[in-house]
């Protein structure tokens, strides 16, 4: 048996559903109207290596699935006191109506100026129609989403199982040491957020010079280093 626990973090209800056609899980999500900020992204999701079933074989245990718009792999392995084995695979589809997938840089400079985009994707049969933007916030939490960002809101038309891409110009603060993008896509009823923290390197290099100072008799002596 397979829970999954839920978390404030997501802002949703999940719900599980059988997909006929792959023979495997879909796991959907409903939106309750609350803005949904997906951080998670581990790459595996649970690891459970000493479960122990009861006198009929069953094993119950919950996780977190992690908030990546992916599908995921479900393996079992299982044996008995006298070494027999089985083995069991499922694949489940975590998925939204809709969702925003930044195409976020790794690292970012001081004084970068750069255009942040982000792909909306729409897997339900309909046209969706809404407003797409960031909230930037740096080290010390505060949002300098106006400082940055040329233009924040991006209004967005994407039709049925199609996607878009989105994008905004964003400036790098002089002073800055992180920043946290978050990403958002609205429509009348139903949100995404995902949410990255990005390292900002200074554009300032560190120059080192040696100079040997011989010193033949008292007085002053000038030494000038040639990079300075």
């Amino acid at each position: 048996i397979l829970k999954t626990a839920s978390t404030a973090a997501y802002k949703e209800d999940a719900a599980v559903e059988e997909d006929e056609a792959s023979g495997g899980k879909t796991a959907e999500t409903k939106p309750q109207g609350e803005k949904s900020i997906r951080r998670d992204f581990r790459e595996t999701a649970f690891f459970y290596p000493q479960l122990t079933t009861d006198k009929d074989g069953n094993v119950d245990f919950e996780f977190l699935v992690p908030q990546s718009i992916t599908k995921w792999k479900f393996r079992a392995v299982a044996h008995t006191k006298d070494l027999l084995a089985g083995l069991n695979e499922k694949e489940i589809v975590a998925k939204k109506d809709m969702f925003i997938t930044p195409n976020y840089p790794k690292v970012l400079y001081q004084n970068d100026e750069i255009y942040y985009s982000a792909k909306i994707s729409n897997t339900s049969d309909k046209t969706l129609t809404g407003k797409s933007y960031l909230v930037v916030t740096n080290e010390k939490g505060e949002n300098i989403t106006s400082q940055v960002v040329q233009k924040e809101r991006v209004d967005f038309t994407v039709a049925g199982n199609n996607s878009i891409i989105v994008k905004w110009k964003l400036t790098v603060p002089s002073d800055a040491s992180v920043l946290t993008i978050r990403s958002v896509a609205e429509t009348a009823s139903l949100t995404d957020a995902e949410e990255h923290i990005i390292p900002v390197l200074t554009t300032k290099v560190l120059i080192t010079e040696t100079l040997p100072m011989t010193i033949k008799k008292a007085g002053k002596n000038t030494f000038q280093f040639k990079s300075f």
